[in-house]
């Protein structure tokens, strides 16, 4: 059992001001030829969000997610979506802010960018592609213990 304390200690007010796609690609490269291969593919995702503070108390969280699946050495498709948020949150300060724009808002946003990725990746011809759960609680704090930027 460990004794260290948690490093998420998020507490505070979110209120939601808007929610929507700052950016969005998708690319077949090896269309048509790729639909003639077996779809076994090899799936490559990155997951990375950023925040900034644009207003009192007012936070611009982006979470930027990156899927690249391959048949072999043939790339099927490429999607990057940055989906985003303007969040304005109840704490005394910006450091209580931290685990907010770091964690929780990014948990918030993470399920409008799975059905992003999955449309994009259906209308492109593929079968849809369903991201697996994410624990941003789990990658937050794994940043804050490596010594990472918080946000």
């Amino acid at each position: 059992m460990s004794t260290r304390p948690p490093v998420i200690e998020a507490s505070g007010e979110i209120l939601i001001h808007k929610i929507y796609v700052r950016d969005l690609s998708f690319e077949s490269p090896n269309a048509p030829g790729i639909f003639n291969e077996d779809w076994e593919p090899e799936v490559e995702i990155n997951v990375q969000s950023t925040a900034r503070k644009v207003g009192d108390r007012i936070w611009e969280v982006v979470l930027s997610i990156t899927v690249t699946a391959r048949a072999g050495e043939s790339v099927g498709f490429l999607v990057e979506v940055q989906q985003a948020g303007v969040f304005e949150l109840d704490v005394p300060d910006d450091e209580a802010a931290k685990p907010l724009v770091g964690s929780t808002i990014p948990g918030i946003l993470y399920p409008y960018a799975r059905e992003c990725i999955s449309d994009l990746s259906s209308r492109g011809g593929f079968p849809p592609f369903i991201l697996a759960v994410a624990d941003f609680d789990a990658i937050y704090e794994a940043r804050v213990l490596q010594g990472a930027p918080a946000n």
